[in-house]
């Protein structure tokens, strides 16, 4: 369900409220444990609301920091090249 989820938001985060990220962040501190897969789309979808919507630029970046040295190589080549972008 978390990755439908993250994935409809990341499609269509051009059209959701702009208050969508505090809600979003406050999901995934409350998320304890999550597969490789599932956290890729959650990058995912974090860097597509970043790059829509400026305002949260500074909140996906700091997640995405995070994640920067996550043992799962994809992961943290993601967010090294989304983070480049961003």
């Amino acid at each position: 369900i978390i990755k439908i989820f993250f994935y409809v938001v990341g499609e269509y985060c051009s059209r959701l409220e702009n208050n969508i990220i505090d809600r979003l962040m406050n999901l995934l501190n409350n998320i304890k444990k999550c597969s490789e897969h599932c956290l890729g789309i959650i990058i995912n979808s974090l860097f597509k609301i970043g790059v829509q919507k400026n305002y949260v630029c500074n909140k996906v970046i700091d997640f995405m920091k995070k994640n920067l040295n996550s043992y799962h190589f994809d992961i943290s080549q993601r967010c090294k090249e989304y983070l480049i972008i961003l």
